[in-house]
């Protein structure tokens, strides 16, 4: 799982957690962050980053880690989100993960 917001701010030991081994059939990103503002130029970063070499992305909503609860994120999503904030958050995400990867698929789960 990477943290948004070190994605963000260029982080090498974060991104290397988002890069794809040639012997990885499928490859999925997960990602943890709680704030549309924050995540959806997440979005837009990994689909230029990473050129297509993702075949889905999972955005972390479950993990109760203070260091991602912390920051807004994981399990803290029901409130940072607040009451209808989920549906513009995965619609930003969604939009702007497809344009850059062109093939995706959200799901949201756990670690």
């Amino acid at each position: 799982m990477a943290l948004s917001q070190q994605l963000l701010s260029g982080q090498n030991d974060e991104w290397a957690l988002v890069r794809r081994h040639e012997s990885e059939r499928n490859f999925g990103v997960q990602v943890a962050g709680g704030y549309p503002n924050i995540m959806v130029p997440t979005a837009e970063m990994i689909g230029r980053e990473l050129k297509g070499g993702v075949d889905f992305v999972d955005v972390n909503i479950g993990c109760p880690i203070d260091l991602v609860f912390n920051q807004g994120a994981g399990s803290a999503c029901e409130s940072t989100l607040g009451a209808g904030g989920g549906a513009d958050f995965s619609d930003g995400f969604s939009r702007s993960i497809r344009k850059d990867l062109g093939r995706y698929e959200q799901s949201s789960g756990g670690e």
